[in-house]
């Protein structure tokens, strides 16, 4: 058989691909199906892939074939601020997968963006917080929850954490920002980023987080990233090895979600709450009821009663062991049922789910303006031409 043909391309254009999805010489060698030596010389212009050979380099980068006949790399979007618990040197690059996760987000807002132009939409946009960080969370979590425009008595007549999730999220797209939802990264990477670009800010939450009132939580965290302007990876701890920008952000993101999901003077005037005064001891059916009502873990819960003066530092402490102890087991749970269990939700569910309506809708309506062709729409929605249907009638049910 003859050989393929050499790629004739600027070398540094596997250099930016390999990088810029976060491979080592060795890990995306191998899986090229090469030795690292020969990769080098690719890089390095000492030898040239086939054709064949650079089609599976393209397949591994994640990247369009065509890009590697471009003249100079080109320029990639900003990286995201990272707020998670390490600092940058112990934390290491981020993983290959998340990297994915992050264009693919970006990419999916420029092509919203490019429909919204020619849909003529009226798009609304947050009300940025202008005073910003320095405002007290009660105060940003009232101006964020007028904006979005969620009342209690909404929030509490959604009865189950994913009616919660589901509620929240349309009200939060309702106000032109894109919610996605990834599973493909680790949920000790992350547990949700957003990228504060408008119009059109992202937020984006991993299901690896199994539980409804975890995402709910996150939800909110990012929500209140995008209105202080400060877009980017998290996972929600506020550990003293960070740096005091990325500390205080975390710590104000977290206060103002909690205060969000859980305002203050409704709490208060909780029966369970007013009627035990300022006690601050609390048995598992108490903090449950208060869960349940608000749709929101029992750590939330007890992290507001801790805030408010009404229980203590030693208590909450170690009621949180309590629950971060449950929660590791109900995800060691969840993960063996998920390598036991093989079905699961049709994939037209999975994709709604994932894309979430507003995305999809400004795709569909693209595709009946004419603006775009069958397709155009597959492509942009990720999925092949025979489940465009299914994804249809799904996300205007959902």
């Amino acid at each position: 058989m003859a050989r393929s043909a050499d790629a004739i391309i600027n070398p540094e254009l596997l250099v930016w691909a390999r990088e810029s999805i976060g491979l080592s010489l060795e890990i995306a060698a191998k899986k090229i199906g090469i030795n690292e030596e020969r990769l080098t010389k690719w890089e390095r212009g000492e030898e040239r892939p086939t054709v064949k050979q650079l089609k599976k380099a393209a397949n591994v980068y994640k990247r369009p074939f065509t890009v590697f006949y471009l003249n100079e790399p080109p320029t990639d979007f900003q990286a995201l601020k990272d707020y998670r618990k390490l600092p940058a040197s112990e934390r290491g690059p981020h993983s290959p997968e998340l990297n994915v996760d992050i264009r693919k987000a970006r990419l999916r807002r420029e092509l919203a963006l490019e429909m919204i132009e020619y849909l003529d939409y009226n798009i609304p946009t947050p009300k940025l917080l202008t005073e910003g960080i320095t405002r007290k969370p009660e105060a940003i979590a009232k101006a964020i929850r007028d904006d979005i425009g969620i009342s209690l008595s909404e929030q509490f007549d959604w009865d189950d954490p994913s009616k919660t999730f589901k509620g929240l999220r349309k009200k939060i797209q309702d106000k032109g920002i894109l919610v996605f939802v990834t599973s493909d990264i680790s949920f000790e990477e992350m547990r949700g980023y957003s990228i504060s670009e408008f119009p059109l800010p992202v937020i984006v939450i991993n299901s690896k987080d199994y539980s409804y009132r975890g995402r709910t939580f996150t939800l909110i965290h990012e929500l209140a990233h995008i209105y202080l302007n400060r877009g980017g990876l998290c996972n929600l701890e506020a550990r003293s090895t960070r740096h005091q920008y990325e500390r205080e952000t975390e710590i104000r993101c977290n206060e103002v979600a909690g205060n969000f999901l859980v305002p203050t003077e409704a709490f208060l005037q909780e029966p369970i709450i007013s009627s035990k005064g300022f006690s601050v001891n609390w048995n598992e059916e108490e903090i449950t009821a208060l869960s349940n009502k608000y749709g929101v873990s029992s750590e939330v819960i007890l992290r507001r009663l801790l805030e408010l003066g009404h229980t203590t530092s030693e208590f909450y402490q170690s009621k949180r062991n309590e629950f971060l102890k449950a929660y590791k087991q109900f995800r060691d749970n969840q993960k063996e049922r998920r390598k036991e269990y093989t079905g699961g939700p049709p994939y037209a569910t999975r994709v709604a789910y994932s894309l979430g309506d507003f995305y999809i809708s400004m795709g569909l309506e693209s595709y009946y303006s004419e603006y775009i062709t069958s397709r155009d729409l597959s492509d942009y929605l990720g999925v092949r031409l025979k489940h465009i249907h299914d994804i249809e009638e799904k996300v205007y049910q959902y």
